[in-house]
């Protein structure tokens, strides 16, 4: 159960990572700190820092923190992602206008 829960859990987050970004926000900060799992469910909160990856120049590289962040978390819960691939896919298909 505690595998299924935090496959789940690090899904949703990437998932929400990709809905963000397609509203032209990245967190800036994500980590589990900033994550708060809710009947199996996971919210994320703490935003003063997240910025527009279209007025940040720094945008991509934060998204890359944020998505390598949560991987790692993962990683110690038995759930294995590739942070590069998923970050290098996101900002492609975000510049490509394909997200969404």
């Amino acid at each position: 159960h505690a595998q299924a829960t935090a496959e789940r859990v690090v899904d949703e987050l990437l998932e929400n990572i990709e809905l963000m970004l397609d509203l032209n926000c990245v967190h800036g900060d994500l980590s589990p700190f900033n994550v708060i799992v809710h009947e199996d469910r996971p919210v994320i909160i703490d935003f003063p820092q997240a910025v527009d990856p279209r007025l940040n120049r720094n945008g991509n590289a934060l998204l890359a923190r944020d998505i390598a962040n949560i991987c790692r978390w993962g990683e110690r819960h038995g759930v294995i992602r590739s942070d590069a691939d998923i970050g290098a896919d996101l900002w492609r298909r975000f510049v490509a206008g394909e997200l969404g």
